[in-house]
């Protein structure tokens, strides 16, 4: 607002508003670096949010399935390894009619993968919607692969992979 203002000045009247833009400027950038610090803080025990995002959720049982020492991805994988399982826990519910969902965390030399399949109802082939679509693109965006196919159970069966990246 403060450059907007200014643009609109006389060149002579131009010094206070630009001064005033800067400071909130450097306001603002020192928010979004706190905002950041303490997202990779939580995200430094994103196994805790993997519980968080799997527990308690209503008409639905989720065994959430973690390898012991599991360390944390980098922020920018934990974020969207989290989001992964958060839509996952999201669709089934909203859409499989399932009580029963199975998710796995596993990490290996190669990667993050996550699988997950739920006991619910399925026509098989899916019509790929926005979120199949959205899942697909933001996975190949980060290098990674995301997949789906008929669950063991009846249900839908999702796995994403992530290389590891420092």
């Amino acid at each position: 607002m403060e450059l907007e203002l200014a643009a609109n000045l006389p060149p002579e009247q131009v010094a206070p508003s630009i001064a005033r833009a800067r400071i909130l400027s450097r306001r603002l950038m020192a928010d979004v670096r706190c905002s950041v610090t303490a997202m990779q803080a939580d995200l430094a025990q994103w196994d805790t949010l993997l519980h968080e995002a799997t527990q308690n959720i209503p008409g639905l049982q989720v065994h959430l399935e973690l390898p012991p020492g599991l360390p944390s991805p980098p922020p920018a994988q934990a974020a969207a390894l989290l989001r992964f399982v958060q839509e996952i826990v999201t669709n089934t519910v909203k859409h499989a009619q399932a009580r029963q969902l199975w998710v796995k965390v596993e990490v290996g030399p190669d990667g993050w993968q996550i699988s997950a399949h739920d006991d619910g109802h399925v026509a098989w082939p899916p019509l790929p919607g926005n979120g199949l679509r959205g899942l697909q693109e933001r996975y190949a965006e980060l290098g990674g692969q995301f997949a789906y196919a008929p669950g063991p159970r009846g249900g839908l069966q999702l796995s994403v992979h992530l290389p590891i990246h420092t």
